[in-house]
């Protein structure tokens, strides 16, 4: 459950869109906005730079986009379930769970490219896709805490800052990868795990 409950009953809704939120729930709303986007900048990194990780551990551009099928399959696996035991434990739970599985995927994919490990790599894809399907049910989160008449706008705001971390995974990318080396993809996942290791600590803020 929030470790602050909040409750917006819909009786207090006069029908019309001028429903005041409280500031609780727009503090929160902005933390998990900011949760969402480097979420959303970490995996289209992964996404990136795995498919160049893929190709220098097997030397196959036909299984570049391997990496990508991998992330997806291990989000198919859990977003079902992560759901149910969002039910049965509460929303942030989940998400910090999702998180440190997401950063434990991260840390195996640096490792696994600083010994060229095709098994590794593929291991921390699976857990990255795992860990980022449980944090896709943030969605979950932001509409429990609005009235019914506003979750939509709550929901608009996760998902606009999505879209602010996939433009700034760009620039991101190209700031830390300067060169297609083994070293420099080594410091791209770091680098992405600092963003994750910061998006915890947002997670722990509400």
């Amino acid at each position: 459950m929030f470790r602050c409950k909040i409750v917006v009953d819909d009786a207090q809704i006069t029908g019309n869109h001028s429903t005041t939120i409280p500031s609780l729930i727009k503090r929160n709303t902005m933390l998990l906005s900011a949760n969402q986007a480097f979420l959303t900048l970490v995996q289209q990194m992964v996404v990136t730079f795995g498919a160049l990780a893929m190709l220098k551990l097997t030397g196959q551009v036909a299984l570049a986009g391997l990496a990508t099928a991998i992330v997806w399959g291990g989000r198919v696996v859990i977003v079902y379930q992560s759901g149910k035991w969002m039910d049965k434990v509460g929303r942030l739970k989940v998400l910090q769970i999702g998180l440190v599985l997401a950063s434990i995927g991260i840390v195996l994919l640096a490792v696994s490219m600083a010994v060229s490990s095709l098994p590794g790599f593929i291991i921390g894809l699976v857990i990255s896709g795992l860990g980022w399907g449980a944090t896709q049910q943030n969605r979950v989160a932001v509409a429990d805490m609005y009235p019914s008449k506003r979750r939509g706008e709550g929901i608009g705001y996760l998902l606009t800052a999505s879209i602010i971390g996939a433009i700034a995974a760009t620039p991101f990318g190209v700031k830390l990868n300067r060169g297609a080396s083994v070293f420099a993809l080594r410091r791209v996942f770091g680098g992405l795990l600092l963003v994750l290791g910061l998006d915890l600590i947002i997670e722990n803020l509400w």
